[in-house]
């Protein structure tokens, strides 16, 4: 059962990525993802502080690379991942 999971977060993955990937791209976004951090801090936050506010900034974390995403987060990281420049 697990492998079946395994095969279709992967499939489900990649369509969203096929699919997205023909969405424009925003030159003026910048995208921050951790999985190994609950709040910004440290050089990601020296960075964002650091990016003039004429950008749009998008941060994603989560706390343990273990922990599972939602569908809908999946989702929008997917989305941003792909729009961003």
């Amino acid at each position: 059962m697990k492998k079946i999971g395994k095969i279709f977060n992967a499939g489900f993955n990649f369509g969203m990525s096929i699919l997205f990937f023909l969405l424009p791209k925003n030159k003026n976004k910048v995208l921050f993802v951790s999985d190994t951090r609950l709040k910004l801090d440290g050089n990601l936050k020296y960075m964002y502080d650091y990016i003039p506010n004429k950008y749009n900034k998008v941060v994603f974390l989560k706390g343990d690379r273990r922990a599972k995403r939602s569908v809908s987060d999946r989702l929008k990281l997917i989305y941003n991942l792909s729009t961003s420049k």
